[in-house]
């Protein structure tokens, strides 16, 4: 059993993100988490220096 500050802070990353963290719990079955992000197209290619 814990505080749920993991969970509160896992929320405050991804609404920042811009994204959601969606919970469904179920009495005697459990509890499943679905984190949902926005994509992106990468505009820039990323070069690598030596």
């Amino acid at each position: 059993v814990g505080t749920g500050l993991g969970l509160y802070v896992s929320h405050m990353i991804i609404e920042r993100e811009g994204g959601k963290i969606l919970v469904d719990s179920k009495l005697n079955e459990g509890t499943t988490f679905t984190i949902m992000l926005p994509s992106s197209e990468v505009t820039e290619s990323l070069a690598v220096h030596s």
